[in-house]
C-alpha cells in the first residue's frame, strides 16, 4: 500500500513535539493501512486549499484512497472543530464526487481500535514464508475460518517473530483481526469472507 507510515517499534531518541494535526494523520493513515477495502492511499497536496474553499474545518485531513471499484475521499475532522451546515454537500461539490467518507478524531483515536491497528501497520514487513501462510491457511480452514492468534502464531516455524508474521498477514489484508478488545494471544484472527455468485464463501 502506498503510505508513509513509521514503524511504530522504531521509537527516536528524542521525542518531537507534533501539532493536533500530525496526530491525526497519523491516525488516519494507520486505518487507511490495513482497511481490507483499500487498495492504497495518498495524501492530497492541495486539501487545505480545497477544505477552505468548502468551509472546511481547520486541521482536517484529507485523503485519497483508492478502492477496487471507486476513488474515495476520506476526510478527518478534528474533534473540536465544527461542521458547517452543508459541508458534505460542498465537499462533494468541489470534488465532483459523492464518494466521500468524513470521520471524526475520537473514532480513528479511539481505543483499542488503535492500538491493535497500530500494532498490526508495525508488522508490514514481517510477512512470512509461503510454507508458513499455507500452515496458518490450514490451520484456520479446519476451525471453519477463525481461530485466536496464539494458535495461528503457533503454526509459523520459518520466521524469527511468529506473532509479527501472523499480523503482517493481517496488514497484507489476507487475515482478519478483531479491533474491539485489546491485543492478546487470545485475539480472534480470520480468513476474509467474500461474496461469490450470491454466497459467502472464506478465504482465497
Amino acid at each position: 500500500m502506498i503510505s508513509a507510515i513509521a514503524n511504530s517499534s522504531r521509537i527516536p531518541f528524542k521525542a518531537t513535539p507534533r501539532l493536533p494535526s500530525d496526530w491525526l494523520a497519523e491516525a488516519l493513515d494507520t486505518h487507511l493501512a490495513i482497511a481490507p477495502r483499500v487498495i492504497d492511499f495518498r495524501p492530497v497536496p492541495s486539501s487545505r486549499e480545497r477544505l477552505k474553499s468548502c468551509m472546511g474545518p481547520r486541521g482536517s485531513i484529507v485523503r485519497l484512497a483508492r478502492l477496487a471499484d471507486r476513488i474515495l475521499v476520506v476526510v478527518a475532522i478534528p474533534d473540536e472543530a465544527d461542521t458547517p451546515p452543508g459541508f458534505r454537500r460542498e465537499l462533494a461539490r468541489y470534488w465532483g464526487t459523492t464518494n466521500l467518507l468524513i470521520v471524526r478524531e475520537s473514532w480513528l483515536l479511539r481505543e483499542p481500535r488503535l492500538e491493535v491497528i497500530s500494532a498490526v501497520v508495525a508488522c508490514l514487513d514481517q510477512i512470512p514464508s509461503v510454507t508458513d501462510w499455507l500452515r496458518i491457511e490450514r490451520h484456520l480452514l479446519e476451525l471453519g475460518g477463525s481461530s485466536c492468534l496464539e494458535e495461528c502464531v503457533a503454526q509459523v516455524r520459518q520466521h524469527e517473530d511468529p506473532a509479527g508474521a501472523v499480523l503482517a498477514l493481517v496488514a497484507a489484508g489476507w487475515l482478519r483481526i478483531e479491533v474491539s478488545r485489546p491485543l492478546s494471544g487470545s485475539s480472534v484472527i480470520s480468513l476474509p469472507v467474500r461474496r461469490d455468485r450470491g454466497r459467502l464463501v472464506v478465504g482465497g
